[in-house]
C-alpha cells in the first residue's frame, strides 16, 4: 500500500491529465501547487495504436468531416507531430521527476511501484519561470532596436533568436558580394553608429561588416 499522513486542514486534488508535471511554462501555474507527483506508466504505444485505429475508422466512415486534417498534412502527420510528439516530448519525461511511479500491464494490473520521494520538489526548484512584459522575436537590426528601447524605458523584455549568434541570417541568406543598398547612416542601430566599427556613414557596408556591426 501507498500512504501519506497529512495533519491539519487540507485540500486534496486528484487531477488526471497529460499536462500535469510537464516541463512547459504554460503549465507551471498549476504544477507549482502539486505536492506529490504520481506517474502512471503504461504501454503508450498500445494507447496510440487504439487512438490511431479509431480515428482512421472515423475518417473512412465520414471523410468530409475529417477534411480538417488535410490542411495540417493529413492525419498521419497530425498523429506523428501532436499525439506521439506530445508523449515523447512532454509526457514520458515526467517519469524522471515523479515521486511515485505505478506500472501497469496490458490487462490494467499494477505490476510495480517505485517510490523516490523528493524528486518532484527538486524538479520544481530547478524549473523557474520568468515573467516578462514583452517578447521580441528575432535579434537582428529591428529586434535589437526594439529590445534597446524597451530596456531604456525599463520595460521587462526578452529577445529571442533561433540561431546561436545575432546576424546569422545575413551569412546564411545573403550572397558573398552583398552590400547594403542604402547608405550606412540610414541603417544605424540606436545609440550605436556604424562608425563604432570603423564604417563610413556615407558608405555601403558589405555583408560581413553588417554581421560584425550587428554582433
Amino acid at each position: 500500500t501507498i500512504s501519506k499522513q497529512v495533519k491539519g486542514k487540507v485540500d486534496v486534488l486528484l487531477f488526471e491529465g497529460w499536462r500535469v508535471g510537464c516541463r512547459h511554462p504554460n503549465f507551471h501555474a498549476f504544477n507549482k501547487y502539486v505536492d506529490t507527483m504520481l506517474y502512471l506508466k503504461v504501454d503508450f504505444d498500445l494507447i496510440l495504436k487504439f487512438k490511431y485505429e479509431a480515428v482512421v475508422r472515423g475518417i473512412e466512415s465520414d471523410p468530409e468531416h475529417y477534411d480538417m486534417y488535410e490542411q495540417f498534412g493529413g492525419y498521419e502527420e497530425v498523429f506523428r507531430v501532436h499525439y506521439r510528439g506530445n508523449y515523447e516530448n512532454l509526457i514520458a519525461p515526467v517519469e524522471a521527476w515523479s515521486d511515485v511511479v505505478l506500472t501497469k500491464d496490458d490487462n490494467h494490473h499494477f505490476t510495480k511501484v517505485t517510490r523516490t520521494p523528493g524528486r518532484w520538489k527538486e524538479f520544481l526548484a530547478s524549473f523557474q519561470v520568468e515573467e516578462t512584459v514583452a517578447v521580441v522575436v528575432g535579434a537582428s537590426q529591428a529586434g535589437l532596436s526594439a529590445g534597446y528601447y524597451l530596456q531604456k524605458d525599463n520595460i521587462p523584455n526578452i529577445v529571442l533568436e533561433k540561431a546561436t549568434e545575432c546576424g546569422t541570417s545575413w551569412l546564411d541568406h545573403r550572397w558573398d558580394s552583398f552590400r547594403l543598398v542604402t547608405e550606412n547612416s540610414l541603417c544605424n542601430l540606436p545609440d550605436f553608429p556604424c562608425t563604432a566599427i570603423g564604417a563610413d556613414p556615407r558608405g555601403f557596408m558589405p555583408r560581413d561588416q553588417v554581421v560584425e556591426y550587428i554582433q
